[in-house]
């Protein structure tokens, strides 16, 4: 009897509760605050890449509308993804002997380059896969091979001319070119491939390179040197601590493969020394060779790889490898097939995306904190000229992740997501006010949404 009493005065009691107290969301402890410090600026950020270097004939052979179609898709910011850097090549055949040069062996590169340009991205880069045959001392623009020194002048003289002439022939300006691509790891492969040691890089740069861009009257344009096939600028490191060599350096890249034979990833640090010497730091390409997944598995995990570049290697660019590219793999954001004039879009598209749209040149890297909660991963932009601001939130979980957003150091009304996800692809939301100085938001399962607003918006 008593045990019934007690049991019916704590229902009493637990009614008159619900009743009196004010209803409070079960999530409202749920939430994890992300604080967005507007004052605690990291690096600056150059723009999001792809590359078409030897596959600008994967688009250019399309029937029209399809390869305008692929490049509104990737190179415009209204109804594309809006990616600011296209990285080409200096191929051996604009210089197939001692004295001659064709500049147009590549048509299908010019016409890429000129429709990208068309809208809108301004910085046109170039790799070099492997001097001309005649430079090499294999004789082979394959199968890896070094540059004669009896032809650095050669070569250095072949940069140059490719930088003025494709401004003088077909009015593009080339932003920057690269030494070498994958100088490293080059001697068992079919495709064209080169190797450079530590010490062919110094004394190239500086008693080469640097000389033949100011006779050819193209010194404002940047070197890229490095890219090696793993995270890694243990190559360029000499470069880099001799300042002949060092001034003739502007950018080091290098690409996020694993280490052959051992198929492990280097570490996504920051490169010191590069850092240092007041260089900027890209990774230049990356994608997935062996493997064909269109879906979120692909999207999510090249998504992180872009967050963990920002955030911890602290680079000034990202791209992956291709922007359009034939068959089924993952080495692009697209798959075309050139046969029927199609293509199709990767959900790696559009995480890319995610980043490249709402993220611009000159925007520069803010504070946040970039694992909140057990996989989740935010990072956060601004742009100093406008006060727009972009926040990228990642959730590889299998549940939501609810987060608040709180602004320091400025303040703006609302935010506007963009979502991509299973069911989603850069996909707008209503948008989110600011209530008590943070913004509640819920990042779906599996998704990365982008959050835009503006400095002093209401």
């Amino acid at each position: 009897m008593r045990k019934k009493f007690i049991n019916k005065l704590v229902v009493m009691v637990m009614s008159a509760l619900l009743v009196t107290l004010p209803l409070m969301p079960l999530s409202s402890y749920a939430a994890t605050n992300v604080s967005v410090n507007w004052n605690d600026v990291k690096q600056e950020i150059d723009g999001f890449g792809v590359s078409q270097a030897g596959w600008s004939d994967a688009i250019y052979d399309l029937q029209e509308p399809a390869r305008s179609e692929i490049m509104d898709l990737l190179f415009r910011d209204d109804i594309g993804i809006g990616i600011s850097i296209f990285r080409g090549a200096l191929f051996p055949q604009f210089n197939p002997a001692p004295g001659q040069f064709d500049f147009n062996a590549r048509p299908d590169q010019v016409w890429v380059m000129q429709q990208a340009k068309a809208r809108g991205v301004d910085k046109l880069v170039a790799s070099t896969w492997s001097p001309p045959a005649w430079m090499k001392t294999n004789n082979s623009t394959t199968n890896g091979g070094y540059l004669k020194q009896a032809n650095y002048d050669d070569y250095a003289l072949l940069m140059a001319k490719f930088i003025k002439e494709y401004k003088l022939q077909f009015d593009l300006d080339l932003y920057a070119v690269s030494i070498a691509n994958e100088p490293n790891s080059m001697t068992f492969l079919t495709w064209d491939s080169s190797e450079w040691n530590s010490t062919n890089f110094q004394v190239f740069l500086k008693n080469h390179l640097k000389q033949a861009m100011i006779n050819e009257g193209v010194q404002s344009a940047k070197v890229i040197a490095g890219e090696s096939s793993w995270w890694s600028e243990d190559l360029i490191k000499d470069s880099l601590n001799d300042p002949a060599s060092a001034e003739r350096i502007d950018i080091v890249g290098g690409h996020n493969y694993p280490i052959p034979i051992i198929n492990t990833e280097m570490p996504t640090t920051p490169f010191s020394t590069a850092i240092s010497k007041g260089k900027k730091v890209w990774m230049t390409e990356v994608s997935k060779v062996d493997s064909y997944d269109p879906g979120m598995g692909s999207g999510l995990k090249f998504a992180k790889q872009t967050h963990n570049f920002m955030t911890k290697a602290n680079v000034n660019a990202w791209m992956y490898w291709t922007g359009a590219i034939p068959g089924n793999n993952d080495e692009g954001l697209i798959n075309v097939d050139k046969a029927s004039s199609t293509y199709a879009l990767t959900k790696r598209f559009y995480t890319f995306g995610n980043f490249s749209k709402f993220i611009k040149p000159g925007y520069v890297r803010i504070g946040a904190p970039d694992t909140p909660k057990f996989g989740v991963y935010t990072s956060a932009y601004k742009d100093p000229a406008t006060g727009k601001f972009t926040i990228v939130a990642i959730n590889d979980n299998n549940s939501n992740a609810e987060l608040d957003f709180s602004p320091n150091g400025f303040t703006s009304g609302h935010l506007t997501p963009f979502t991509t996800n299973d069911s989603s692809a850069l996909t707008q939301g209503s948008a989110i006010p600011l209530v008590n100085g943070k913004f509640q938001v819920v990042i779906p399962p599996k998704s990365v949404v982008t959050f835009v607003g503006e400095n002093g918006s209401l």
